[in-house]
């Protein structure tokens, strides 16, 4: 045999008992692994309550994550190809969902089912003005203490359009609102401000007295704060949304309510930060937008550890982005 034959047959061996060397290495790995299987399917009901408790303890310390989002039919938004409802609730895995705008005839929708099952409770208040219009919904994974719609007894504006929600937990008041816009010609400016938004402020300060504990205003509030809060401040001064009159009734909101704009305040003056565009004119693309969608929350919050508020861009499916608040597990400490 010649010297280049002699030295391929020696690499053809080697090689060949290195393979049976890693298949028994294999072999002997898999059988430590179920070996291992084997040792902890005696103790599998302990493990199982350990987990539990283990995740029970986390749920304890774990932020609260609340979800505010104008869907824009609720119905059209669970019909969309792209899934986009299931994905908001995988990637950020809410503890509470607000809706504005479920356009619902009926408390029930197909499609609706994943959503249900990933919340304990849930509760709809749908126009009956008008039929598929309007519409606020709460989808919560810890049951309310209370939960009731429209305005305070005492308060005499119907809400027969379906637009308040008020819901009680254990350490905080959460109202779900949806405000009335006052119209492309500002038609319905006049019931706004003086009806709606007096009213509301009213609700509030009920809710301030009869409950001790922070209050939670979100929702569609159908107003731009200030003109860093909209793409075109100059040319919309007398736009629904825009009025000097809805502006300054949002100022005496937080300050009569004691209230505090949570984006503005964890994220400063930030620009270009936007929660609706209309569908016309590639106006998302172009972020030629408006904020009006806000986690309104007591001063004493504003700058709690581990709060975060955030719009969340990145979900399409509405006119309107979800807006985030990630609040403490307990508000009572």
């Amino acid at each position: 045999m010649n010297v280049p034959v002699l030295r391929f047959s020696m690499f053809l061996s080697a090689v060949s008992t290195r393979a049976l060397s890693f298949s028994w290495l294999a072999a002997g790995k898999k059988a430590r692994q179920r070996k291992l299987v084997l040792l902890s399917l005696r103790s599998f009901a302990e493990l199982r309550s350990y987990d539990e408790a283990l995740e029970a303890e986390r749920k304890k310390t774990r932020p609260r994550v609340l979800i505010t989002w104008n869907v824009n039919s609720l119905r059209s938004l669970l019909t969309k190809e792209e899934k986009p409802l299931t994905g908001l609730l995988q990637k950020f895995d809410p503890c509470i969902l607000c809706m504005q705008e479920v356009k619902l005839q009926k408390a029930a929708v197909r499609g609706a089912e994943d959503l249900l099952q990933r919340f304990e409770f849930h509760k709809f208040h749908l126009s009956t003005a008008r039929k598929g219009y309007s519409g606020v919904a709460v989808f919560s994974k810890e049951s309310p203490n209370d939960c009731f719609t429209g305005f305070a007894p005492g308060i005499s504006v119907p809400d027969d359009e379906g637009r308040l929600m008020t819901l009680v937990y254990n350490d905080f008041t959460l109202v779900n609102v949806y405000t009335p816009n006052a119209g492309v010609a500002l038609q319905r400016l006049t019931y706004r401000t003086n009806v709606w938004d007096k009213a509301f402020i009213e609700h509030l300060k009920v809710l301030r007295s009869r409950y001790s504990q922070p209050l939670i205003v979100c929702g569609d509030l159908n107003v731009a704060r200030t003109a860093i809060d909209l793409h075109d401040p100059i040319n919309s001064e007398r736009s629904a949304g825009f009025t000097i009159e809805e502006r300054n009734d949002f100022e005496l909101l937080l300050s009569e309510i004691g209230l505090v704009d949570s984006f503005r305040a964890l994220n400063g003056d930030a620009r270009g930060q936007y929660t609706y565009w209309s569908y016309r004119a590639r106006a998302r693309e172009r972020n030629k937008g408006w904020r009006i969608d806000y986690f309104l929350v007591d001063a004493s919050l504003a700058h709690t550890d581990a709060m975060e508020c955030k719009i969340l861009g990145e979900i399409f499916g509405s006119d309107h982005a979800p807006l985030m608040l990630t609040l403490p597990r307990d508000l009572s400490v």
